[in-house]
């Protein structure tokens, strides 16, 4: 009784999960059936809509392909809220770079590119001189002063390297040439200055000749480079020299500025005659109209000889004319003593009057006839100017002859030594002052020489005469190397 109370519960509880179990199993084979359903009736569907619709092109297909992808992308994103919102953060910044590219492929824009300006390369402020370095792209040496570049700079400028030719503010490594600054003119040779330069080189005013690198101003003579021999005065080579001059080599004949090797035999240039053997010159004389101090003035021969030389520039004037032009004052005796003026300053006596009379002429030196000489050139409006040239040498009145300039001089007469001495007394606000010079001075111009002889237009007697060298610089020396010279 007891196993038949027990088996009837447990025998309802396993028709309970029959029932359950085949309820559950109609319901899953009704939803397979009504999805197999549904996905044929889509697919039909979609083939008759298909038939219907026109074909695409290939960009309309990737359209709706696009489109297709953008839509399964929307419903992801409805799936899940974080991940649409990834997405749809990585889908702008696609869009932004495709709408870039875009641009970028189908018109160019007309905007021009910004860029940075380069900045100034960096020196210490103090620092003055020429560096290495890049300036607004240009690589070179620039000049720098006070740490800043200088791009206007135009000169001639040092380093630790040496000195160097800058142009537009950058060393110009191609440069040949002669430039300035504060300290001269410079023999520049691929942008830097040659201190070995011992030539002639030209620039934009001409040619120089240079020493040690430097122009040398002081330089007048006949020097050399590698086109020949040049005639260079204070530096500058003078393409209008004509005549004879002279360096440490000799005297040579110049034509248009260059020595002419080629020439042989006396040349005429101008009034002046030069004996010429291959362009070196042995001699040359001066054509000087000739002046006679005699008979009216036996001491006269200051004026007589400055009128020779005022006539041969071409000045209008005579030998009565001159004397006047020269201030005069006789000796005048006091207490004993012979008094007059400084024979420096005023021609001392008569010209009129030999050693022998009342009022002798006894002369005047060389800073009284040059004086007298500018008054006449100025009177006449003369271009030219009377120098006195006291302490000239030898050689350097020989020069004066090669260009073609007599020279007033004052030696003795004939070249005699001496024997006693002219003298007086010159009142001072100290005192009497004694003077004296040798007596027998007279003054001639000199007109030429050659190897051996000088030659001088005498005005006692109005003759061209001839003396040894020696036997002239030795009265020359005496009589303290007095001269004037017109140029």
């Amino acid at each position: 009784m007891l196993r038949n109370k027990l088996a009837r519960p447990f025998l309802a509880l396993l028709l309970a999960l029959a029932i359950a179990c085949g309820a559950f199993l109609a319901s899953f084979a009704e939803d397979e059936e009504t999805a197999t359903t549904s996905t044929t009736v889509t697919s039909e569907e979609k083939s008759e809509k298909d038939s219907k619709e026109e074909p695409k092109s290939e960009d309309e297909e990737k359209s709706s392909s696009t489109t297709k992808k953008d839509s399964d992308k929307t419903t992801r994103k409805s799936e899940d809220p974080d991940k649409d919102d990834k997405s749809t953060t990585k889908q702008s910044e696609d869009e932004s770079t495709t709408s870039k590219e875009d641009e970028s492929t189908t018109e160019p824009t007309t905007e021009e590119p910004t860029t940075e300006a380069p900045k100034e390369p960096d020196f210490a402020p103090d620092y003055t001189g020429i560096a290495q370095t890049t300036y607004e792209g240009v690589e070179g040496w620039w000049r720098v002063v006070n740490g800043k570049i200088q791009p206007k700079a135009t000169g001639v400028y040092q380093n630790e390297y040496g000195w160097w030719y800058v142009k537009n503010g950058r060393v110009d490594f191609d440069f040949y040439g002669v430039e300035q600054n504060q300290y001269g003119w410079w023999r520049i040779e691929t942008g830097k200055v040659n201190f070995k330069a011992q030539s002639i080189y030209q620039n934009r005013y001409g040619w120089w000749k240079t020493k040690d690198g430097k122009v040398d101003f002081s330089y007048t003579g006949v020097a050399q480079n590698q086109y020949g021999w040049w005639r260079v005065k204070t530096g500058k080579v003078d393409f209008n020299a004509h005549g004879a001059f002279r360096n440490q080599y000799g005297t040579w004949y110049v034509k248009n500025g260059k020595v002419d090797f080629g020439k042989t035999g006396t040349v005429v240039v101008g009034k002046t005659s030069y004996t010429v053997r291959e362009g070196k010159v042995s001699g040359a004389t001066i054509k000087v109209p000739l002046v006679n101090q005699l008979p009216n003035y036996p001491t006269g021969c200051e004026a007589a000889s400055a009128t020779m030389v005022l006539k041969y520039w071409g000045y209008d004037i005579n030998l009565s004319k001159m004397v006047n032009t020269i201030p005069r004052e006789n000796l005048r005796t006091i207490d004993g003593r012979k008094y007059g003026p400084r024979i420096t300053e005023k021609f001392v006596g008569d010209p009129r009057s030999t050693y022998t009379s009342k009022n002798p002429g006894y002369g005047a030196f060389a800073p009284v006839v040059s004086k007298a000489m500018n008054n006449v050139i100025s009177n006449q409006h003369g271009k030219h100017k009377a120098y006195n040239k006291t302490g000239t040498s030898f050689t350097d009145l020989l020069d004066y002859l090669n260009e073609g300039k007599p020279v007033i001089v004052w030696s003795t007469y004939n070249l005699k030594t001496p024997s006693t001495v002219n003298a007086w007394y010159i009142a001072t606000s100290t005192g009497p002052e004694y003077f004296s010079y040798p007596r027998g001075t007279h003054v001639c111009v000199l007109v030429g020489y050659d190897g051996k002889n000088i030659y001088l237009a005498d005005p006692y007697g109005a003759k061209t005469k001839t003396f040894s060298r020696s036997a002239f610089n030795d009265k020359y020396k005496l009589l303290g190397r007095q001269a004037v010279v017109v140029q």
